[in-house]
């Protein structure tokens, strides 16, 4: 469980020739070979009317030579219309003519023993071979039994009587040449029978090769040549009708390849595609013939586990899948490492469809991501509850940013540690439920970042800040506004043009704003963030990196990023009273900062002595409770006027 037709003569009157739509090369061929065929017909007939024209000088048969002269004139005609394209002119006046000038011989000669009767029959196998349309085939053939029995009738009254003639040498030749060209005609017509059965013997089995290709292609991955989610289906279906047989369970096990992205972004799809390969070759090590292994496209396989007496089963192949691929891979050349998050959901304990078990896998392996990757979970209801809080809350915060009454902006002050002067503001979402109240941002901002909602609500956010900045402005209030950036937002694309024409809406000067980011984005996304972000870097606007320090030590990225200011975490500033290790770490970050001529801001400052400790190590603005906890607009204004009418 792992893993025509025959062709038809050319029938003058359609187009193209002898063709099929669509099949330009099916065409020529039969247009080259109809005018073969033609070629021939026309020379070996002229050819055989000139000999037995010759015969006929020979014995003074004046008026038969005649008619034999006129049929060679007719033959080369229609082979020099032939040469210059006049394919179809040719074929109706060569058996036109030549059925008029037989007839005329027979009505001249002998009547109806003459060999002229016998190239009557000859004519009609021509005729059969070029493919002569229907009813052209008709009046040919009554035009011929027309003259026979004209012949006939005439002979039988009296009319016109042909009187038996002696047998002499003319005749003879007269009647070899004929059965010659009859016998020609037939080997070439039976010869032409037997191509046209090849080809349609060669046709069906293309057809019914190219059917099985396409069967195939539609229930297996290109790729891995894997079974896909319509075979994983099927296969699912005959599973369960067995499970419930036999009382037996089936284990449906999702699993996604860990930093598969990277893999692409760095070594290129074909590096991509080759370590899909190799997934697929070792997982395939692991599980038993009776398993079934699917792709559903992307890093994302599926496996069908069948037969299991208890889920513990389960669990042991998803512990195994998950060792083996924990050991690297050589792709290319290089060494690549490759985990992968895994989800388990049971049948029928989780759910009875193949939809429901796959929704309840997915679920079970997103939890496994979020607990720290390269592992297994199992689904339990939960998970299923949790999700239902989570739609129940995505669809909250569409019609609360739709509403345009529910979210709302709070400032928190920002201050320089040397001279106490209030310098800039951080805008942080604050959202303010009709039913449920207050909502944590540590609650709905998570959930955005997942939904995806976050980039409209990260615009609305930019919106709203540079609205506030602008009023703020008309009113004599300098303060720049710090705002937070999802990297979903600049991953999406154009994130700089929408900063740049907010900003000009709202008739606002670069420098007004600060884009708070993370070091995930920088690091990441490092090449494509940094086209977008030096980009508005060079138009004036600010960047800081906020909780700086919690989560890396390669800070190579800060050459390639025009950063004007670091955030300290507060974890760092937190212990700064009592905990040395803390303030090396405060002291090393501001010393580093200064050296590349980057500016420095604490978070969470509480106390004096916070205060008072990152002034002496150099750390030039704070924010915090010890001076704000997050304030209205008209508030944040207020506290600037009382600073400046003390200063």
């Amino acid at each position: 469980m792992r893993s025509g037709p025959p062709a038809s003569p050319l029938q003058p009157g359609t187009a193209p020739l002898g063709g099929v739509p669509g099949e330009p090369d099916a065409a020529s061929f039969r247009l080259r070979s109809l005018q073969r065929r033609v070629q021939v017909i026309c020379l070996s007939s002229a050819a055989a009317l000139l000999v037995s024209m010759l015969i006929g000088i020979s014995a003074r048969v004046w008026i038969a030579t005649g008619l034999q002269g006129l049929g060679v004139v007719v033959c080369l005609g229609a082979y020099w219309l032939l040469r210059h394209g006049q394919i179809r002119l040719a074929i109706y006046g060569v058996v036109g003519s030549l059925a008029v000038v037989f007839s005329s011989i027979v009505w001249a000669n002998h009547g109806l023993a003459d060999p002229a009767m016998g190239a009557l029959g000859g004519l009609m196998l021509v005729a059969a071979m070029l493919g002569l349309s229907r009813r052209a085939f008709l009046l040919l053939v009554l035009f011929m039994v027309g003259q026979v029995v004209a012949v006939g009738v005439a002979n039988l009254q009296g009319w016109y009587v042909h009187l038996p003639r002696p047998l002499t040498g003319s005749r003879v030749v007269s009647h070899a040449l004929v059965l010659g060209l009859i016998g020609l005609f037939a080997w070439w017509l039976s010869r032409d029978l037997g191509r046209a059965l090849e080809h349609a013997d060669a046709e069906t089995m293309r057809v019914r090769e190219g059917a099985e290709r396409l069967e195939y292609l539609s229930l297996h991955d290109a790729l891995t040549g894997l079974p896909n989610r319509m075979l994983a289906r099927e296969r699912f279906e005959l599973a369960a009708k067995d499970a419930q047989r036999s009382g037996r369970q089936l284990a449906l096990v999702i699993l996604d390849l860990d930093h598969f992205k990277l893999v692409n972004d760095s070594l290129g799809h074909p590096a991509g595609d080759a370590l899909l390969q190799a997934v697929t070759q070792r997982l395939q090590g692991v599980l038993r013939a009776s398993d079934t292994l699917s792709r559903f496209g992307g890093d994302e396989f599926i496996i069908l586990l069948t037969g299991l007496e208890e889920a513990v089963q389960a669990s042991r192949v998803a512990a195994q899948v998950v060792q083996s691929l924990a050991e690297p891979f050589e792709i290319q050349g290089r060494v690549v490492s490759c985990g992968a998050s895994i989800g388990v959901a049971l049948y029928p304990t989780d759910a009875l469809s193949f939809d429901d078990l796959v929704k309840r896998a997915d679920l079970a392996m997103y939890r496994a991501k979020e607990t720290g990757r390269n592992g297994f979970q199992f689904f339990d209801r939960s998970l299923h509850e949790t999700v239902e809080q989570q739609l129940g809350l995505d669809a909250d915060m569409r019609q609360a940013l739709a509403s345009g009454d529910q979210f709302y902006l709070a400032y928190q002050p920002q201050f320089n540690l040397a001279n106490g002067a209030c310098v800039g503001v951080e805008a942080l979402l604050r959202w303010q439920h009709p039913l449920r109240g207050a909502i944590s941002p540590a609650q709905f901002i998570p959930q955005a970042e997942r939904s995806g909602f976050i980039v409209a609500l990260g615009a609305w956010v930019l919106d709203e800040a540079c609205r506030q900045a602008k009023v703020w402005r008309e009113q004599g209030v300098a303060l720049r506004i710090s705002v937070n950036v999802s990297p979903m937002q600049i991953r999406r694309g154009g994130f700089a043009e929408q900063v740049q024409s907010t900003l000009a809406a709202h008739g606002l000067a670069p420098d007004t704003i600060e884009l708070e980011l993370t070091e995930s984005l920088l690091v990441d996304d490092g090449s494509a963030a940094a086209r977008t972000l030096n980009a508005l870097a060079d138009q004036g606007v600010q960047l800081a990196i906020d909780d700086f320090g919690t989560g890396y030590s390669n800070l190579g990225y800060l050459r390639r990023f025009q950063i004007g200011r670091l955030k300290i975490d507060r974890s760092f500033v937190a212990p700064l009273d009592d905990v040395q290790h803390d303030e090396a770490i405060v002291r090393a970050i501001v010393q580093m900062a200064s050296s590349l001529g980057i500016d420095t801001l604490a978070e969470g400052v509480e106390t004096e002595p916070q205060r008072q400790r990152l002034a002496d190590l150099g750390c030039r603005h704070a924010q915090g409770f010890l001076w704000h906890r997050a304030l209205p607009a008209e508030d944040c204004a207020h506290v600037w006027r009382e600073q400046q009418a003390g200063r």
